[in-house]
């Protein structure tokens, strides 16, 4: 089943969260490691004010999560009114354009592998789509999804999603 998050037992999600970054960060990852439950705590207190807790999904067999998917609404339409500046005049704008955001961004997905390519991912991203345009959402964009994280870019085109634009990180090593 999947479930929107329960705002009444944030700690208790905090931890099904955590359970599924435990079991669930990709092998061909070699430089992420999951979390410590605090870091997931911190990042949970930074995103939770900024985020629609109808587009946060967690996955669950019986009682026991299994996967988890967060979009949040797109604060760069609103941060395009704003010229980069926080005047009194901003802020009133800020509160203005933050209740037309019809725009969400599919942030961070992860299923545990002995759950993916079960459903569980195209049952996450439904639900969000469901609870998304319920709420007046008429786009999303899976923006943070790594050019190679060739699985989830075929689980979101096999849903119906469309690569129209490649985000790329180049690294370069510079010695002293």
């Amino acid at each position: 089943r999947v479930d929107t998050i329960n705002m009444k037992n944030v700690e208790g999600e905090i931890k099904a969260i955590k359970h599924v970054l435990n079991l669930a960060v990709p092998d061909e990852w070699p430089d992420m490691v999951a979390p410590s439950l605090e870091e997931v705590r911190e990042m949970a207190k930074k995103l939770l004010p900024v985020a629609d807790p109808d587009l946060i999904i967690v996955a669950r067999s019986g009682d026991t999560p299994v996967g988890f998917g967060i979009a949040l609404p797109d604060y760069n339409q609103v941060l395009i009114h704003l010229n980069g500046r926080m005047t009194p005049l901003s802020i009133l704008k800020y509160f203005w354009y933050k209740r037309k955001i019809n725009l969400a961004r599919f942030f961070i997905m992860f299923v545990v592998p002995e759950f993916r390519s079960k459903g569980v991912a195209h049952a996450i991203y439904y639900q969000t789509f469901l609870n998304g345009t319920s709420k007046g959402y008429i786009y999303g964009e899976g923006s943070t999804i790594g050019e190679d994280n060739a699985r989830m870019r075929k689980d979101i085109e096999s849903f119906g999603g469309e690569r129209y634009k490649t985000y790329r990180v180049y690294e370069k090593h510079v010695s002293g």
